[in-house]
């Protein structure tokens, strides 16, 4: 076992140990590499590499703070491997089938203090818009769909988001392959959902959200060669027609 992987291991351990839960955050990054005996260089790629699978999430002059507890029987080595691209679709179409309900159940638990980053988080993705920022993008969609599910407070909830995300890391390289014109389009969608979010529009919620799924796996589909299963392929073939007017 590699250094990294030791570390890892060594950093889940703390977390069952403590009993830790989300949403809160761990020691000091000076702390953890003490205990841990490690460099705090490799510390922080361990750090990366967890928050880039959802477990962590790192807030600039605040800290790290747990996002998901990791299953007890996981190997260290699935978090240094990256995952296929072909696990997105999967995951695309199971953020379908529960992300927009979960939003609109959502709805009715955000506080302004909520309502408030996730204007914020519309402000980043419009300046990831703007400097054409793939990464910053899709970093701030998963801030975004964080924001909703946390105000739910299931536990179960937020282990299926950081699943999610562990399976669609391949989404930011297809990005890349996106026209400007169709992220600014799934940008617009963003801005619609928190209007419908504030005025607590749920029918209107499970609405926009669905079809900026849709856009997306679409967009995959015909840019990045992403397939579908046939279910999602019927409802995306619909959506062509839709979008296109025919």
């Amino acid at each position: 076992m590699d250094r990294k992987s030791q570390v890892i291991n060594q950093l889940l351990s703390y977390i069952r140990e403590k009993r830790l839960q989300p949403g809160k955050n761990l020691p000091s990054e000076r702390k953890m590499a003490e205990a841990f005996g490690v460099s705090r260089n490799t510390l922080r790629e361990v750090i990366r590499m967890l928050e880039n699978k959802g477990y962590v999430e790192v807030r600039a002059g605040s800290g790290c703070y747990l996002r998901a507890v990791p299953d007890r029987n996981l190997n260290p080595e699935m978090l240094l491997t990256p995952n296929p691209v072909t696990d997105l679709a999967a995951q695309l179409e199971a953020c379908y089938l529960f992300f927009p309900e979960v939003a609109s159940l959502a709805a009715e638990e955000l506080n302004e203090e909520d309502l408030q980053e996730l204007e914020k988080t519309i402000v980043d993705l419009s300046q990831a818009v703007i400097g054409r920022d793939h990464v910053g993008f899709v970093k701030s969609d998963r801030i975004f769909r964080r924001l909703i599910i946390a105000s739910l407070k299931n536990p179960v909830l937020d282990r299926m988001n950081a699943q999610y995300e562990l399976d669609s890391e391949g989404l930011d390289r297809s990005f890349g392959q996106f026209p400007e014109k169709e992220i600014s389009r799934l940008f617009a969608g963003y801005v619609r959902a928190l209007e419908a979010i504030r005025s607590r529009n749920r029918d209107r919620i499970r609405s926009i959200l669905k079809y900026n799924l849709l856009l997306l796996s679409f967009l995959l589909m015909t840019y990045a060669d992403i397939r579908f299963s046939p279910r999602m392929a019927t409802l995306l073939k619909e959506f062509s027609l839709d979008v296109n007017g025919d």
